[in-house]
């Protein structure tokens, strides 16, 4: 679990640079919403992209001797992704509650789903959650098949 968990934490603090980096910019304002959007998309799918090749690509390397069947590669990918929801929703919750709290409200406005009888930030992170494991899994299923190494 020594490459699931550096992976995780990697993905998980480079997500939370991103939303500060996009604050900065100033694409987190309601002007800027769909800006956002066409940067923050590309760039998180980037860093889980990247987050998870490199993850499994290490742990065949250098923990299995090069070699590596697609359910180990599988099982990598699914671990870091456990690893990876409460990490980066702890992060998000720090970004969302102490960095920017008017970001979830700005997100719920502009995607439609704001209300003020519903919890914005929780709405926020509860599709943090659902993506992060979505979007994990799916690499999990997919990213071994490329990966995989068997004796030569």
């Amino acid at each position: 679990m020594k490459y699931e968990t550096k992976w995780s934490l990697i993905i998980a603090v480079l997500a939370f640079l991103l939303f500060n980096v996009e604050m900065l910019m100033g694409l987190h304002e309601p002007s800027n919403f769909d800006t956002w959007q066409m940067v923050d998309v590309p760039a998180g799918l980037l860093i889980l992209l990247v987050g998870y090749w490199m993850m499994i690509k290490q742990k065949r390397d250098l923990q299995l001797a090069g070699r590596m069947s697609w359910k180990q590669g599988f099982w990598t990918g699914a671990i870091g992704t456990l690893l990876l929801i409460p990490t980066s929703t702890l992060l998000v919750f720090i970004f969302i509650t102490w960095i920017n709290p008017m970001f979830p409200m700005v997100f719920a406005e502009k995607a439609g789903q704001y209300d003020y009888l519903r919890d914005a930030t929780g709405l926020f992170l509860t599709g943090h959650v659902l993506s992060t494991m979505l979007v994990g899994l799916l690499l999990s299923v997919t990213l071994p098949f490329f990966l995989r190494k068997s004796k030569a």
